[in-house]
């Protein structure tokens, strides 16, 4: 664990400032080193960065405030991996409804010293979790080595008869969809997908192959209506302690083409609560070439839980347009500019040559003082022309891309597709 304090909490205006002024400094009194995803700078997918940093942090901080979509799918990770949290929101309706038996710290920036009264708070709570951590470390000492859950708990397939009415549904549905059950270790097989039991304290069931059965059932649905040189394949399922579960989805497309659809756009579609329990989906991208030999892999590329393979994150294209999500927002106050970071890069053939490590994109909207879109929106737009690579203060490995007829497709609290 790492003596770090992770912050999960919406970005832009209004929200920079408070992380900067008051989590920040609040966070470096009691001896932590803050951490924001905006801040992890990798090649990696985000959300591997996201679930890594969650995982080795000694704290989280989670500001829920408007609800993002985004925090509180963060936020489900850090529960699921039975981190300390602690809250805070400006409006209590915003916090949600599995997390208010929790305590939070409350905020309100119309009331006088709000932020100065914000971080004495802050820092009294965060001084009171360090020390139950610390004297649960003295207290309660581990003589044994650590041992993989995965690898070295035995389970067995139970068959729970008292499901509930919508649990009962879920079941007969899979099963006439033709659900068969092949148990083996930790592992569950369902129709193509590998079911993963990640928990020490839950068994595999006929209610967890029925959930990934139906979730196949959604994917094969999706992938069905993709066109030629397009498909989807779920390819794992992993049931933990508690939601969000994860169901992982490869999205393999041609090399002749470019996907049609983005990360968040398949995510905000395939996600889904089943039976009371929420399922969110990681999708990773492969470029084939089927009109060559098929790609050659290792029985099970997803190793382990915290590892998902993933190639270069494609930018996407359809109806004439380029398509991508919405990483991150710089506002440079002295020109009044705005510029979006996408979430994957232009393709070779419009940049003349590969892309070097760690290069990132920016469509820059120049002379424009009030931003177009947010953080986790999906947008479109066409290239007007594209930049040499160049080193910012806020970034580098960069490329600026001039644009027009920008439109937000759909925004990060929307259904897609």
């Amino acid at each position: 664990m790492d003596n770090i304090c992770f912050v999960i909490m919406p970005f832009g205006i209004g929200f920079d400032d408070l992380y900067e002024k008051v989590y920040v400094p609040a966070i470096q009194s009691q001896g932590l080193s803050p951490l924001r995803a905006d801040e992890i700078y990798d090649n990696q997918p985000i959300i591997r960065d996201i679930t890594q940093s969650i995982h080795h942090a000694k704290v989280i901080l989670a500001d829920v405030t408007g609800r993002n979509p985004n925090v509180n799918y963060e936020l489900g990770i850090a529960h699921a991996l039975k981190k300390e949290v602690i809250l805070l929101t400006a409006e209590a309706k915003d916090v949600p409804s599995d997390y208010r038996h929790l305590r939070y710290l409350q905020y309100n920036r119309m009331d006088v010293d709000w932020n100065q009264t914000l971080s004495q708070e802050l820092q009294a709570t965060l001084k009171q979790v360090l020390s139950r951590l610390s004297h649960s470390d003295k207290t309660i000492p581990s003589t044994a080595p650590r041992q993989s859950a995965v690898l070295n708990v035995p389970a067995e397939a139970e068959d729970n008869e008292n499901w509930s009415p919508e649990e009962t549904r879920a079941i007969s549905k899979a099963e006439a969809l033709g659900m068969q059950l092949q148990t083996a270790s930790l592992w569950l097989d369902c129709m193509g997908c590998r079911v993963l039991l990640t928990s020490q304290h839950a068994s595999l069931c006929k209610l967890h192959a029925a959930i990934a059965c139906l979730l196949n059932e959604r994917v094969r649905a999706l992938s069905h209506d993709l066109p030629k040189g397009h498909t989807l394949q779920m390819r794992r399922m992993d049931f933990g302690d508690a939601a969000p579960h994860t169901f992982f989805v490869d999205y393999l497309y041609d090399a002749s083409v470019l996907p049609l659809y983005t990360q968040r756009e398949l995510i905000r579609h395939l996600s889904t609560e089943l039976c009371t329990q929420t399922f969110a989906p990681q999708i990773r991208y492969l470029e084939e070439h089927w009109d060559q030999a098929p790609r050659k892999e290792e029985p099970d590329p997803y190793d382990s839980p915290d590892h998902l393979p993933q190639e270069r994150t494609p930018i996407c294209f359809r109806q004439d347009f380029y398509v991508a999500d919405i990483k991150r927002i710089f506002y440079n106050r002295f020109r009044g500019d705005h510029f979006y970071q996408i979430d994957g890069l232009l393709p070779t053939s419009l940049l003349k040559e590969e892309p070097v490590s760690g290069e990132n994109h920016w469509l820059a909207d120049w002379d424009q003082k009030e931003a177009r879109c947010k953080v986790g929106d999906t947008v479109r737009f066409k290239v007007h022309k594209i930049y040499d690579l160049k080193d910012y203060t806020h970034t580098s490995n960069a490329r600026n891309i001039s644009f027009s007829q920008l439109e937000v497709v759909s925004n990060s609290s929307e259904h897609a597709l």
